[in-house]
């Protein structure tokens, strides 16, 4: 999907969007169970953690900071870490049987690695963008206009500054 433009089209495009948004609709038939007193409460609170985990990835594929990028794909593992919290305290409380919170917990460190190696993905390969290639090298002559250091030069394109701010640039987010 190099050619598509940015927006909601650049999430759906993620493996992990689609296994949270999986999650989500899962987890949300098993609060429907829940006593009614917990309305309020634990059944609330685990509807937003369940969201929260791909409402975080769409936000953070539409930052254009690598930083925010992975501050999002963080908060989208911190959301995660609450759910399996909560389905751990559902079972505790006799609201979930015992397959159900393992194959839950299955799904959740499932997306837990996959949410862990987006995020590697981001750091490692800061200069991508979505659906780019990868800047092309340029010549001595091209760094040194720059105002690069003889030590920079030796280093090349790796002590170049980030540029990842282009707006009109695409993201790549871990495909």
């Amino acid at each position: 999907m190099p050619n598509e433009p940015l927006g909601m089209s650049s999430v759906r495009s993620l493996r992990v969007w689609h296994e949270a948004m999986d999650l989500y609709v899962e987890g949300h038939g098993l609060t429907r169970a829940f006593p009614r007193d917990e309305m309020f409460c634990l059944t609330s609170q685990m509807r937003r953690c369940l969201l929260s985990i791909p409402s975080n990835l769409s936000e953070g594929t539409e930052r254009d900071s690598l930083a925010d990028r992975r501050r999002f794909v963080t908060s989208a593992r911190g959301s995660l870490a609450e759910v399996e919290t909560q389905l751990i305290a559902a079972r505790r409380l006799g609201y979930i049987d015992g397959p159900s919170l393992r194959a839950m917990l299955t799904r959740t460190d499932r997306i837990g690695r996959m949410l862990t190696q987006l995020r590697r993905n981001i750091r490692a390969r800061p200069s991508l963008e979505m659906g780019t290639a990868p800047p092309k090298k340029r010549g001595k002559a091209s760094r040194a206009a720059e105002g690069m250091s003889e030590p920079d030069r030796e280093q090349g394109d790796q002590a170049l500054p980030d540029r990842d701010a282009d707006a009109g640039e695409r993201r790549d987010y871990g495909r």
